[in-house]
């Protein structure tokens, strides 16, 4: 048995890879369900690459848990299942509250089915089948083609799923780079699975290179993904707390409408004005990172012009100055909420529709005098 460098390398982060998915599935702090479908899959993964390197150094022929449970039960049908839920649930796709894609699910219960049809004859002895030597070279045959295959079917659903996503640009800007991470892997594995067998220096370059990609997916994923994970997810549980009730308006201006275009007014009792505070106040639209001056106009039914002609003229600020006080007010009201406490100051301002961390710090320095850390440590 000969072990170099990289496959000590290669074994340390499928280790790492076992600790970060059981750290998702038990810990505390990140309980949101998207995080569970990540944690299976690099729990799938650890264990198909472990599997690999134990049984390249003769392990699977001493001990046979390692060969049934690596060879016989067939986690390259299912690994890209959970990451696909990910995604649903990461996006909030109505996708995935639909049970038919469990569905997904059944290529690797097919294959479990017929890997212990060949194992009841081969290693147990309890029947013998006619044909079973043709019968198992084709399920293993077809086995390994389809796995990569499939992966990369699920892969391409998932692009459209992130493509439609509607989240804030630096959450979907971390989402697309774990598909890409993804898409890059499962190429990889496509083609090592058609490199012959006799083009050994080929394929070894090929698994080396799939799996040294992994090592760099898992640890960016343990450093990077786990505090983008919280955040994700302390964001969805903001806003459980404290924007979920918010209602969702209809109200037009009828007859007002014409009065104030036909006597405009340019103080505080201006019927959008006071129209857009009602939106702002009940209906919170500031929470939108995307929101713009041209759709708040439109809401109003007036032009954008003259929307910040009257922000202007009542409030001595201007249409974004104006939505931030709002945002402000929302951070700091969640500062000071017992219930907020546990989450950090990042997830608190991109819930309250700050789009960047930059954005968020700047402009809360800017109308407040203090930094978002500063404001909570003088409350305490």
């Amino acid at each position: 048995m000969e072990v170099n460098l990289l496959d000590i390398l290669v074994m340390l982060s499928l280790a790492q890879g076992f600790i970060f998915g059981f750290v998702l599935l038990f810990s505390p702090i990140f309980k949101g369900s998207p995080n569970k479908y990540l944690a299976f899959s690099f729990i799938m993964i650890s264990i198909i690459g472990m599997n690999q390197w134990l049984s390249d150094w003769g392990f699977d022929d001493k001990y046979y848990f390692i060969d049934y449970f690596g060879d016989d039960v067939p986690w390259i049908l299912l690994v890209f299942v959970p990451v696909l839920f990910f995604f649903l649930k990461i996006t909030q796709h109505p996708w995935g509250k639909k049970r038919e894609f469990l569905l997904l699910s059944i290529p690797f219960g097919i294959y479990v089915i017929l890997n212990l049809i060949i194992n009841f004859e081969y290693d147990f002895r309890w029947y013998s089948m006619p044909g079973m030597e043709d019968f198992r070279y084709w399920v293993y045959f077809t086995e390994f083609f389809l796995g990569p295959t499939y992966s990369l079917l699920l892969c391409i659903i998932s692009f459209f799923i992130i493509r439609q996503a509607k989240v804030p640009p630096e959450e979907k800007k971390w989402i697309e780079r774990i598909w890409y991470f993804f898409l890059v892997l499962v190429i990889l594995w496509l083609i090592l699975s058609f490199i012959p067998d006799d083009f050994d220096l080929i394929d070894s370059a090929f698994t080396y290179g799939l799996w040294l990609g992994i090592s760099f997916f898992i640890y960016w994923m343990t450093y990077k993904g786990l505090y983008q994970l919280r955040l994700v997810q302390d964001k969805a549980l903001l806003k459980q707390l404290f924007h979920e009730d918010t209602p969702v308006s209809k109200h037009e201006f009828k007859e007002e409408r014409k009065e104030a275009i036909t006597h405009p007014t340019f103080d505080k009792n201006n019927h959008y004005l006071l129209e857009l505070d009602r939106l702002l106040t009940e209906e919170k639209i500031f929470l939108d990172p995307d929101l713009s001056r041209d759709q708040v106009a439109e809401r109003l039914g007036i032009s954008s012009g003259y929307l910040s002609q009257i922000i202007n003229t009542a409030t001595n600020t201007n249409f974004t100055s104006y939505i931030n006080q709002h945002r402000v007010e929302e951070v700091k009201k969640m500062i000071l909420d017992p219930e907020a406490q546990k989450y950090s100051l990042l997830a608190i301002g991109l819930e309250a529709g700050f789009k960047s961390k930059s954005a968020f710090y700047t402009t809360f320095k800017k109308q407040t005098g203090k930094t978002p850390t500063e404001f909570k440590k003088a409350q305490t």
